[in-house]
């Protein structure tokens, strides 16, 4: 037994040594902290200063906790990293907290901390005062050897580059151990801007930078990753009229100056901001409706998941000021530490006739001080807008949110502005302030008037997450017209999230577990150029497997979607005078109800579908409008599918909203 304790002990060491580390050594001339010193793995990390409240924001009421430090390396696995400070150690807390960290103290100042592999943390020996941002960043893949005419590369030093301009098919490259003083213009397709160097913007003045921000982005399929922004001069990293933009991996040093917003992802759609790390003054992440100069001024499709946020003096998230697109809609908020907030850190605030629509908020960690505010949903009228009209709020989803920390109001403040600008659709599930669940009656929830359709008990579920090895969905069983058809030969998942379903041998995708009622959403497209594509999703599906077992049909054939079959015998009974009942010899009784409007999208573009099953009526909406209401349906518990009914069809984030 000894002997394989040891065995285990001796691989387990192997394993982390055998860690690749890469560090960067700073640049000759660049001041380095004073607090903190940094190995990891043994070798030394070079340890950055940063600054907040430069003029002419210093000396007044904000106390940030002072000039802080930031540290970059590379690891490909566990790794243990010694830090050693003047300053003692002995309180240290390291934000987030999760799984797989372990602290080590060595006497007053040093400590080891033992991660699991790539992380950003914040290492707070004292709270806000002076803590060690610690980026453990995944090994670069890739990395251009020197310039080309298609990269603009800053190797090793200390840079002055003033305004830096990328465009078409470039890639701007900032090496490890390259500060580069200035601000980045991306306009145009497929632009790239990547490394592990720092883009530095705390020699300007407040509003003086180089660039309007401190990257500008208008184009299309543009990648930001890796890279180090310290001391934002205004916002930080702004996509503007874009589409498909990524900003993954980027550490964000800020809180110098005031209106350093963190990303702003202005009249633009399909942006991903994953594995991040933003630390503002301002606010860490605003989702604004400028302006009407592009074809499309709607913000859509914005998702944030998997990072780190802090902000010193505003929101975490801000919806909806400065905006007057006519929607703002489609935003995923997932899988996040808040570690330090101020103001309300989910303000949606709508205004000038904006509708803020179908946002999914879930899985969120915060650390609470006794704030006074958590949540506030409000259509409103302020100093920003043009137009002085309020917004509308609808189909708000909050699941797993919780806040520990010091004991405060934490207030969620749900209200309309009169009878035309409302709030409707929302959803608290699995919310919890300092383990206490958020109910109706809860002392905190403040719901005023014109506001309808707010859950408390609803749990919101997102399907389909990941296909393993096997090509099986967890959850998911499947059922195919050709026996000994596999799920993953009909089935992929695809590394951005698609759901592709190749259509043949016909059959479907269909859950394990039974529900009743709940509300069902994803998006669905067919590839660009389909005529003739048949799709959609069966609800309260029982029986025998069968093309077409019994069940109710959300139709979403290119052409029909938005109608009802209600298919082998499922009871549907009205509205009256809408229900055509049809007898098939293989598929029993079918009963249609034909849509009540044409809703859907071209192909290849996506579509926005909800089903609302509640007790004995569904009701159909698509991109948002209601399309069909079935009554008198049959109430029976049944499995949620989706089909394959012969064509390509894609879909993506399904979710499932469960209702009492």
């Amino acid at each position: 037994m000894k002997t394989c304790i040891l065995i285990t002990i001796s691989i387990l060491a192997t394993l982390v040594t055998k860690a690749a580390v890469v560090t960067y050594p700073a640049p000759q001339g660049e001041p380095l902290s004073a607090d903190y010193e940094v190995l990891a793995g043994g070798q030394r990390v070079d340890v950055y200063a940063a600054r907040v409240l430069d003029p002419p924001f210093a000396g007044k009421e904000y106390d940030y906790g002072g000039p802080y430090s930031f540290a970059n390396f590379d690891v490909s696995g566990p790794v243990e990293v010694r830090i050693t400070s003047k300053r003692p150690l002995r309180d240290t807390v390291v934000r987030p907290l999760v799984p797989g960290i372990k602290m080590l103290l060595e006497g007053d100042n040093a400590l080891i901390l033992s991660l699991p592999g790539p992380r950003k943390l914040s290492v707070e020996p004292a709270g806000k005062k002076g803590p060690l941002l610690l980026f453990a960043n995944p090994i670069e893949e890739a990395p251009p050897p020197g310039p080309s005419p298609k990269v603009l590369f800053f190797g090793p030093g200390v840079h002055t580059a003033g305004r830096i301009t990328v465009t078409n098919g470039q890639t701007l490259y900032l090496a490890g151990g390259a500060v580069v003083k200035g601000g980045v213009m991306a306009e145009g397709e497929n632009i790239r801007i990547a490394g592990r160097g720092i883009l530095d913007s705390s020699d300007y003045e407040w509003r003086k930078g180089p660039t309007p921000c401190v990257v500008n982005i208008r184009g299309t399929n543009v990648d930001v990753n890796g890279i180090t922004i310290r001391g934002a001069s205004h916002w930080t990293i702004v996509p503007r009229d874009s589409r498909n933009v990524t900003v993954r991996g980027v550490k964000l040093c800020g809180s110098r100056v005031q209106n350093d917003d963190g990303i702003n992802p202005c009249n633009s759609q399909d942006v991903l901001i994953a594995d991040c790390f933003i630390r503002t003054d301002d606010d860490c992440v605003a989702l604004k409706g400028l302006d009407f100069s592009a074809p499309n001024s709607n913000v859509e499709r914005i998702t944030v998941e998997n990072c780190v946020l802090w902000c010193d003096r505003a929101r975490i998230f801000l919806l909806g000021h400065e905006s007057r697109a006519p929607f703002m809609r489609d935003i995923i908020l997932r899988n996040l530490d808040i570690i330090h907030f101020s103001m309300t850190p989910f303000l949606f605030e709508p205004g000038e006739e904006m509708r803020l629509e179908n946002v999914v908020v879930e899985e969120v960690r915060l650390h609470g001080e006794g704030q006074n505010e958590l949540i506030r949903l409000k259509p409103v009228v302020n100093q920003y807008m043009r137009n002085k009209v309020p917004g509308h709020i609808r189909d708000i989803h909050f699941s797993d949110v919780t806040v520990s920390g010091k004991p405060g109001l934490y207030a969620v403040q749900v209200s309309g502005a009169d009878e035309k600008h409302t709030v409707s659709g929302v959803t608290f599930g699995g919310v919890s302030i300092n383990r206490a669940k958020l109910a109706a009656d809860s002392k905190n929830v403040q719901l005023g008037q014109h506001v309808s359709d707010v859950r408390f008990d609803a749990t919101t579920v997102r399907l389909l997450p990941r296909q393993g090895s096997d090509g099986e969905f967890p959850g998911w069983k499947s059922f195919q017209e050709k026996p000994g058809t596999k799920t993953g030969d009909v089935w992929s998942l695809q590394p951005d999230g698609v759901l592709v379903s190749k259509g043949t041998p016909r059959g479907y995708l269909y859950t394990e577990q039974s529900y009743s009622n709940f509300v069902l959403q994803f998006e669905w497209r067919y590839p660009a150029g389909a005529t003739n594509s048949n799709g959609g999703a069966l609800v309260r599906l029982t029986g025998e497997h069968a093309i077409w077992p019994k069940s109710l049909e959300f139709q979403l054939n290119l052409g029909q979607a938005g109608d009802f079959w209600a298919l082998r015998g499922y009871e549907v009974t009205g509205p009256a005078g809408r229900v055509e009942t049809i007898t098939n010899s293989s598929s029993g009784t079918l009963r249609h109800l034909e849509r009540l409007a044409d809703l859907e999208h071209p192909a290849g573009e996506w579509n926005r579908f909800e089903g609302i099953v509640q007790v004995d009526t569904v009701i159909q909406k698509v991109n948002g409008t209601k399309a069909n209401e079935a009554t008198g349906c049959e109430l029976v518990p049944g499995k949620i599918a989706l089909t394959a009914e012969g064509q390509e069809i894609h879909f993506r984030n399904v979710k499932l909203v469960v209702l009492p």
